[in-house]
């Protein structure tokens, strides 16, 4: 009867794949996974970010990842980090004082991973799965073996046929645990077949349960800037640190690799909702950002002035007294929000700050004129478009 019923599904999953044309299947069903866009190189070349997108019939997850080029080319993959890390379980090995934990990256797919906390190092790519979601991490009571189960689940935003397709092709492979013995590779089951069910893991070990260390270093629980494909992204005029901005406000991230075992680890340092655009002063001492207007909250005399509500909130902030705490921090523990440190100041209303390639000066409009502001002395002058004078006041 069994064998009857997967007879039945398979020849209804044919079917139901042939009555669509191929370039139609592709249409209602498509997803793209780990697609590319760059954005910015760092100011000495030998980096590049990119926003990362999984992009599927509903919706889109994005992600940045850094790309370091090889010195000697300038071209070649040297090395890809994800630097918003999407980590899934962190689970304690027993008798051990290392930590496992799963990442999923848009590129790679889901991997297994090595955190030993007394070296501060990581075991990066200790196993991959593509395509796939795999969850409940598990290792051995000897520690010779560790599994991971394979749901073959659809994700959230996958279209509704697809998600049908899933559910049909679980029953020709039903979901179950993949094991595999430390430094060796995949355990196969005694038909031959990659998946074990629940009662032949069990007969094969002893298994620890599913433990979360004692203390989980923040590494694996920090806040990280929420990425989309207009995501701004800036580089330190040293290029050992990228700026990003979201609707919270503007986060960090050192780039000094002390190992090759780098890990990313976000620090925000402005605080502020709607957060329109932001640049670094020439020398990377300052920082100037626009905040959209709250335009439900907004006083009359607002309303009155700019009743389109053009005219963003300018605010400069003085970062090189926290550059110098910017070392690369300890993995375990470091001050992730260090935005009550830093002074904010609204300096002036309007769009298009920019600073002034000598670093002495902003300059930016609003709906009455041009006006450039002396950092020196942050006096305003405005520009009389009719004489070409520049008036302070």
């Amino acid at each position: 009867m069994q064998r009857l019923f997967k007879l039945i599904s398979v020849c209804f999953l044919i079917s139901a794949c042939l009555s669509f044309p191929a370039s139609a299947a592709k249409l209602k069903n498509f997803r793209y996974l780990g697609l590319k866009h760059p954005t910015t190189y760092s100011p000495d070349g030998m980096a590049l970010v990119m926003v990362v997108q999984d992009r599927y019939m509903n919706g889109s997850v994005f992600g940045l990842q850094l790309l370091v080029l090889d010195p000697r080319s300038q071209t070649q993959n040297f090395g890809i980090h994800a630097l918003t890390p999407d980590y899934k379980e962190v689970v304690a090995i027993p008798d051990s004082n290392t930590i496992a934990f799963l990442q999923y990256d848009p590129v790679k797919g889901y991997g297994v991973h090595l955190f030993m906390p007394d070296t501060l190092e990581i075991k990066r790519g200790f196993a991959y799965e593509t395509g796939d979601s795999i969850e409940q991490l598990q290792f051995s009571q000897d520690g010779q073996y560790y599994c991971y189960f394979m749901p073959f689940t659809s994700h959230p935003f996958e279209s509704k046929s697809t998600k049908m397709k899933a559910q049909i092709a679980r029953v020709l492979q039903p979901p179950g645990w993949l094991i595999k013995k430390m430094e060796v590779g995949t355990i196969k089951t005694k038909q031959k077949t990659l998946l074990f069910s629940k009662d032949e893991k069990e007969a094969l070990t002893a298994w620890a349960p599913i433990e979360k260390p004692k203390v989980i270093p923040q590494l694996f629980t920090q806040m990280m800037p929420t990425i989309t494909l207009d995501t701004q992204v800036q580089w330190s005029p040293d290029s050992k640190y990228i700026y990003v901005s979201d609707e919270t406000g503007i986060w960090c991230v050192s780039l000094i690799f002390e190992s090759p075992q780098w890990i990313p680890m976000w620090i925000k340092i402005v605080n502020a909702e709607r957060v329109h655009r932001f640049q670094l002063s020439p020398i990377g001492t300052q920082l100037v950002y626009e905040v959209r207007p709250d335009m439900e909250a907004r006083e009359e005399e607002d309303k009155r002035e700019d009743p389109l509500g053009l005219e963003n909130e300018i605010w400069l902030v003085d970062i090189e007294p926290i550059l110098v705490k910017k070392k690369q921090p300890n993995p375990l523990n470091w001050q992730q929000d260090i935005t009550a440190e830093v002074t904010p100041r609204k300096v002036a209303k309007g769009w298009g700050t920019t600073f002034n390639p000598n670093g002495k000066s902003i300059i930016y409009v609003n709906t009455e004129e041009c006006n450039i502001i002396s950092l020196e002395t942050m006096k305003h002058h405005f520009i009389d478009w009719v004489t070409g004078r520049r008036l302070e006041f």
